[in-house]
């Protein structure tokens, strides 16, 4: 539970420097930017108060896998402070502009929804996941050490990289992977099993998915958050609704079809 506890304290320091940033110098008010902290107050309390009890859920659930937890309480001593929202917000404007900043915006999957995306496709010990844009690397670590597949998270930012990479080492888990990679140039025909968390996808970016998925062979699944992937080779099989840090979100199901339409 002492992780739980961190988390939550570095979520609420995470929540005092987006509020803190109203009152720095050189800091534009207009008349609306009361309400839009007031605003913003009411929405970090909610959080915090869904992720205390998202927390405390994970750790009861699965606190008969230990190696999972430990390797949680390992990755996370990288994500007291900064946590790995502010890290996502202050290395996303490095690589994108702020106007376009939406495409990295960072969201994380919680071990209830993993487990049971992986469920729901039958995963097996055989299959290679792929965590398109996969953070912190919790998906990939999951895959790996729960269903014993080789798993594999791609994601542009560093540290994230940098940071899973060496805990994947420091733990010795051989089949978790993690490349620092645009998303849209990482080969896939080796993959079964897909994930994307498709939110902030918009008309310029969710063609190049489409044409990276094409890479994917007859009979592999497709997971995607909030919307299923508009492309003629996919079926779509199932939806669900599961939740994630930002809140219950529906997630859609599909499958590359046996016969090129």
């Amino acid at each position: 539970m002492l992780t739980v506890a961190k988390k939550l304290i570095s979520l609420s320091l995470f929540h005092w420097k987006c509020i803190s940033a109203y009152f720095k110098p050189g800091a534009r008010w207009k008349i609306s930017t009361p309400f839009l902290i007031l605003q913003r107050l009411g929405f970090y309390f909610s959080n915090w108060c869904y992720s205390l009890f998202v927390y405390s859920a994970e750790w009861l659930r699965f606190i008969g896998y230990r190696r999972l937890l430990q390797v949680d309480r390992e990755l996370f001593k990288h994500y007291f402070n900064p946590n790995q929202f502010w890290i996502a917000l202050t290395e996303g404007l490095k690589v994108e502009r702020p106007e376009t900043l939406y495409r990295l915006t960072y969201g994380e999957t919680t071990w209830f929804g993993i487990h049971a995306m992986l469920k729901q496709v039958d995963a097996k010990a055989d299959d290679i996941f792929y965590d398109l844009g996969c953070g912190t690397g919790r998906n990939v670590f999951f895959a790996a050490i729960v269903y014993g597949m080789k798993a594999v998270g791609v994601d542009l930012l560093s540290s994230f990289v940098n940071y899973a990479s060496q805990t994947a080492q420091e733990n010795q888990l051989a089949n978790a992977h993690f490349r620092q990679q645009n998303i849209f140039e990482t080969p896939l025909a080796e993959a079964s099993i897909v994930f994307v968390t498709a939110n902030c996808y918009d008309q310029q970016t969710m063609p190049l998915l489409v044409k990276r998925l094409e890479d994917l062979k007859p009979g592999a699944h497709v997971i995607s958050t909030h919307r299923s992937i508009p492309s003629p080779r996919l079926k779509q099989v199932h939806n669900q609704l599961l939740p994630f840090s930002w809140g219950v979100d529906r997630v859609y199901y599909q499958q590359v079809s046996e016969f090129d339409l």
